[in-house]
C-alpha cells in the first residue's frame, strides 16, 4: 500500500471512531482494564514459599542457614524430611521447595572451601520457581 492510502484508512477509520462514541469509550477503556487486571495476575513477588530443608550435616552452620530461611519472609519451612520422602512432597505439592545442605558443609567451609548447597523446586509454576530460586541463592550466599 502507498502512503497516500494509508492515510486516507486512518481517517476513514479517524471518522468512524467519531461516529461510534461506544466504541471510542471501549478504545481508552479495555487498555486501562488489561493494565489493572494483568497488575494482580502476574504479581512478581513470591512469599511464603512452603519449604523443606533436608540437614544432612547437623551442624551449628547448617542450623544457621536453616534459621536464616525461616527469618525470611519468602519461605516457610514446613518440612525437614528425609531425602527420600523430598520427591514425595514435590509431587504432592506440599512443598514448593526444598534445601539440601549435604553432610561435610562444615567441614568444606573450615578448609576454607565453598560448599555446594542443593535447591530443589518445583517446576510447575516457572515463576514461583524462578523467583524463589533466586531468593535461596542469596541467602545461601550471605
Amino acid at each position: 500500500m502507498s502512503g497516500h492510502r494509508i492515510r486516507l484508512l486512518m481517517w476513514k477509520e479517524f471518522l468512524q471512531l467519531r461516529r461510534d462514541p461506544l466504541l471510542l469509550r471501549l478504545l481508552f477503556l479495555m487498555p486501562i482494564m488489561q493494565l489493572i487486571l494483568f497488575g494482580y495476575v502476574v504479581a512478581a513477588d513470591v512469599k511464603n514459599l512452603s519449604t523443606a530443608v533436608v540437614d544432612l550435616d547437623r551442624t551449628t552452620t547448617s542450623r544457621a542457614l536453616e534459621a536464616h530461611f525461616g527469618a525470611s519472609d519468602y519461605f516457610r519451612i514446613v518440612a525437614h524430611p528425609a531425602e527420600p520422602e523430598l520427591q514425595h512432597l514435590m509431587d504432592t505439592g506440599q512443598i514448593a521447595i526444598a534445601i539440601v545442605i549435604p553432610e561435610g558443609t562444615q567441614a568444606a567451609l573450615d578448609r576454607g572451601e565453598t560448599a555446594p548447597i542443593g535447591i530443589v523446586v518445583d517446576g510447575s509454576d516457572s515463576q514461583v520457581a524462578s523467583v524463589g530460586s533466586g531468593y535461596a541463592a542469596q541467602i545461601i550466599a550471605r
